[in-house]
């Protein structure tokens, strides 16, 4: 995370009279964070502000459980691969696993990825209230989303997948 990224962001916030409430960040966990302390000291700051800070694709790289323990996280969002894979006894054992996890952490789990209503189904069964995918609402251009009268706040590719 670049050190001034918090200033860059907060400012344009600011200068286009904005609620950071509105916001939220996806720290992507494939990513390598080249300074853990600097990228944990800017997303605790953003988190003051309001701003809810997501771990994007949790399960697909190698950092997880430690971006988890080390990152002011609110949000875990469960890589679409088990989604995909949820049929399978193991892959559904981790599901559980990790929404158990979450909600022990009280962090809100997002599964990614869902197509189907039996990916849906099975979801909710395992312990994730929420989902984003293509079932939910294939992504737009925020014109399109705007002409459709979506209020700003309300995720149009995120919602709580027992509604559905």
């Amino acid at each position: 995370m670049h050190p001034q990224f918090c200033s860059i962001f907060t400012d344009f916030v600011d200068q286009h009279n904005l609620k950071d409430n509105q916001f939220g960040l996806e720290v992507t966990e494939t990513a390598e964070l080249a300074d853990l302390a600097v990228a944990r000291e800017s997303l605790e700051l953003l988190k003051s502000k309001g701003i809810k800070i997501a771990l994007d694709d949790f399960g697909a790289g190698y950092a997880s459980l430690k971006y988890v323990r080390e990152l002011p996280i609110d949000v875990v969002k469960l890589d679409k691969q088990f989604t995909f894979n949820v049929s399978d006894p193991t892959t559904a054992r981790l599901i559980s696993f990790v929404s158990e996890l979450c909600k022990d952490l009280n962090l809100e789990m997002i599964g990614e990825g869902i197509e189907t209503e039996e990916e849906k189904k099975m979801m909710i069964d395992l312990g994730c209230k929420t989902g984003q995918g293509y079932l939910m609402h294939r992504p737009d251009f925020w014109s399109h989303l705007k002409q459709r009268n979506y209020k700003i706040g309300q995720a149009y590719t995120k919602a709580d997948i027992k509604r559905r």
